[in-house]
């Protein structure tokens, strides 16, 4: 496991045993511990500053494919099922969907979104565990969601963006700015960045809903799969160009 410091832009890493029968395919970090998803279904959670093993939970039947930190020692596991897992240590609550979950995030606020095959946007409780809202509109499968304080966005294999109220009403949607699916996206107070196929990622102005009037074209080939967002940069992978990240500058 390797960590990087951002104050200071200097690594320490240490070896995560217990993984050695599986791959690696997911992880997030707290303040003070990691986690680490296998492709086994295992949740392996660790000391940041030493390495050390806390615990091992078998969370999923097949792959851990996306892990999230949530708040405090609360995490949030999804695999290729109709499920998310939080976990408060070794046990866990278990939020159903209708199909597949294909992405999910929180607002650190007790309060999660999730992205399913069945097109359906949900917001959770995660006080309660219980479904507040389901946003329906999306005609294909939701590949990413992203939030901030006022708005959910998310976006489909039908190359559309979406953007919701917290209460579950829809407020705007473009099917018209990007080429196939919508990939990955992240989103802050004034912006939200959309990524897809075709190599195009896009700026939208969060206060006209608009997108601004250029795209910018990716440096990998095809598609744009991850994306991450400073006040001053975008940093973007491609599947088509493995190991290599693309970092775009751009006036704060």
């Amino acid at each position: 496991m390797i960590q990087w410091s951002n104050s200071t832009l200097v690594k320490t890493a240490w070896r995560a045993l217990g993984h050695e029968t599986s791959a690696v395919d997911s992880c997030c970090v707290c303040d003070t511990v990691a986690a680490t998803g296998g492709s086994d279904g295992t949740i392996f959670v660790w000391n940041r500053a030493t390495g050390e093993l806390l615990r091992r939970t078998r969370a999923h039947v097949c792959e851990v494919t996306m892990l999230q930190h949530v708040q405090e020692d609360i995490f949030a596991s999804a695999s290729y099922e109709c499920n998310i897992r939080v976990w408060y240590d070794a046990t866990s609550v278990s939020l159903r969907h209708g199909e597949e979950v294909s992405c999910f995030t929180t607002n650190r606020t007790h309060r999660m979104v999730s992205g399913c095959n069945d097109k359906l946007v949900r917001v959770w409780d995660l006080q309660t565990h219980k479904l507040l809202h389901s946003c329906v509109g999306h005609q294909g499968e939701i590949y990413c969601v992203a939030v901030n304080e006022n708005l959910i966005a998310s976006g489909d294999s039908q190359a559309t963006v979406r953007l919701w109220s917290w209460d579950g009403n829809a407020l705007f949607v473009s099917d018209s700015v990007h080429i196939g699916c919508v990939r990955c996206m992240v989103m802050d107070h004034n912006k939200l960045v959309t990524g897809g196929d075709s190599r195009r990622i896009v700026v939208w102005d969060l206060k006209q809903y608009a997108h601004h009037k250029h795209h910018v074209l990716h440096r990998n080939p095809f598609l744009v799969s991850r994306v991450m967002m400073t006040t001053t940069c975008l940093v973007t992978s491609s599947p088509d160009m493995p190991g290599v990240l693309s970092i775009i500058q751009f006036a704060p």
